[in-house]
């Protein structure tokens, strides 16, 4: 499945729009005649557009935006209350860390390599050793190849037997500035208090949850990962947080700016093994 970066598809969205927008402005004035006066030209209502466009870029552009803003909220909101539906059998295949009795709940999909998800593993680690009050839950899928699949069996083989030591190993991977090679995986296991023999042993039956967490995310609809649902007290929202900072703000209902996203969108050819 293809990977489309959310940047660039805005950009061209905004693109496709102005035209769009131009072309319903002729559609709108072609047929018009003034009482007693001749059609306007064509290529002078296309002009005037055209001009119109050229001298007022940002107002467009800040319009567009505006709607494109709307249509993501509603989308958001959707995909918050698909993941609330679905909270049940999340919770039976999530890794949970943190405060497992906080009522503040952040669920993330999350692919282990995208660098976006990087980062809130990152976050996530450091609220959950500093004894913040949430809760994490974690759905690992496998979207960007075989190695996302192999970091994923990992995890979901270590939680299995450890979930503190799970969160050290996480740490770890995250952390790790050379290529996550098998003897570092393996050396990283090791440092983590693991038997590296063992999780190898578990890896086909972590292959299979991967698939299934992948089916999952499937049936929800997630477009883009880390796909993070915060729960609070005050509601349920998808957000776009993955610093330490973004998350804390969601978490109190603070408005945060937006963190583009890496989206991601699985092919056959990408999907985890099964």
């Amino acid at each position: 499945m293809g990977r489309e970066n959310c940047t660039a598809y805005g950009k061209i969205s905004i693109t496709l729009s102005v035209l769009a927008l131009a072309v319903a402005v002729v559609g709108y004035f072609r047929p018009g005649f003034r009482s007693g006066a001749e059609r306007i030209p064509d290529e002078q209502i296309c002009n005037a557009v055209l001009e119109a466009i050229k001298a007022n870029p940002q107002v467009i552009v800040d319009a567009m935006g505006e709607g494109m803003a709307i249509r993501r909220d509603e989308e958001f909101k959707k995909l918050a209350e698909k993941i609330e539906e679905n909270k049940a059998e999340i919770n039976k295949i999530c890794m949970m860390f943190g405060k497992a009795v906080s009522k503040n709940v952040v669920t993330c999909i999350l692919d282990p390599l995208c660098k976006h998800c990087v980062e809130f593993l990152k976050s996530m680690v450091k609220m959950s050793m500093a004894g913040h009050d949430v809760c994490f839950k974690l759905v690992p899928v496998a979207v960007l190849g075989a190695d996302s699949v192999t970091i994923a069996k990992v995890y979901i083989s270590c939680y299995e037997k450890n979930p503190v030591g799970t969160l050290k190993v996480i740490d770890a991977v995250v952390n790790c500035k050379k290529e996550l090679s098998k003897d570092i995986i393996m050396q990283i296991l090791k440092d983590a208090g693991f038997n590296p023999a063992e999780i190898e042993s578990t890896m086909n039956i972590a292959d299979t949850k991967v698939a299934r967490n992948g089916e999952l995310a499937e049936r929800i609809g997630i477009p883009l990962v880390p796909a993070i649902s915060i729960s609070t007290p005050n509601g349920v929202k998808f957000v776009q947080a993955i610093s330490v900072e973004q998350i804390t703000q969601e978490i109190k209902g603070v408005e945060v700016a937006k963190t583009p996203q890496q989206s991601v969108e699985t092919s056959e050819k990408e999907k985890p093994s099964e």
